[in-house]
């Protein structure tokens, strides 16, 4: 299958429409694609198929002769070194340092990060956050692994991260993190310039200011 066109403008709709190609893709290769799989998998890239086409490929080689890829196996090879890049961002974010952050952007970008995929794990984990932010306090590691669909370590990573964010910094986050991947989708600006005013925003000490470029 030779994937030519993008399913939807809007990043949340994408995603959405993207989990049952994604496992036609797998059926095609002769995989199953678990269902919850296929949601990470497309949340993580954010439902771009181009990247969606070339993961499966490497998680069906991987699955071998289990012809089944579980979300396991999307933590494994998938979005396990981006999730904690961007973790790693998030303190730069938080402590409102463009500087290291910028910097930090750079040195992914230089080792071949994508940008879209990229964006699409930093998207990944501002909406985590925000859910974590919603547990009571209190919660432990597996209790927030269950509520969060992750593993506990990571659960108890976001659920750390979130309290140092203001809600209102996060969800304007959100949506300049939309804004730019509508930049990324339109074209006309180099990736690498979106990404940089994108990283730039989100650790400016002052206001998110979305749609500005």
């Amino acid at each position: 299958m030779t994937v030519s066109v993008e399913l939807s403008t809007d990043s949340a709709a994408r995603m959405r429409l993207a989990v049952p190609v994604a496992i036609d893709m797998a059926r095609e290769l002769g995989v199953k694609l678990e269902k919850d799989a296929a949601e990470e998998l497309c949340e993580i890239l954010n439902g771009q198929l181009a990247s969606v086409q070339t993961e499966i490929a490497k998680l069906a080689a991987y699955a071998g002769d289990r012809r089944k890829i579980e979300r396991g196996d999307i933590d494994l090879l998938v979005v396990s070194a981006q999730k904690y890049d961007v973790w790693e961002l998030t303190e730069m974010l938080a402590g409102r340092q463009p500087s290291r952050a910028l910097e930090f952007l750079d040195s992914l970008l230089r080792e071949g990060e994508a940008p879209v995929q990229l964006l699409g794990a930093m998207a990944w984990m501002y909406r985590k956050l925000l859910e974590a932010q919603e547990l009571p306090e209190g919660t432990n590691g597996w209790q927030a692994a269950s509520r969060l669909s992750m593993r506990p370590p990571a659960a108890e990573l976001a659920v750390k991260q979130s309290r140092k964010f203001p809600r209102a910094q996060l969800t304007r986050g959100l949506e300049a993190l939309y804004e730019a991947d509508n930049r990324l989708k339109s074209g006309g600006t180099s990736q690498r310039a979106v990404m940089e005013f994108l990283v730039a925003q989100l650790a400016s000490p002052g206001k998110v200011f979305v749609g500005q470029a």
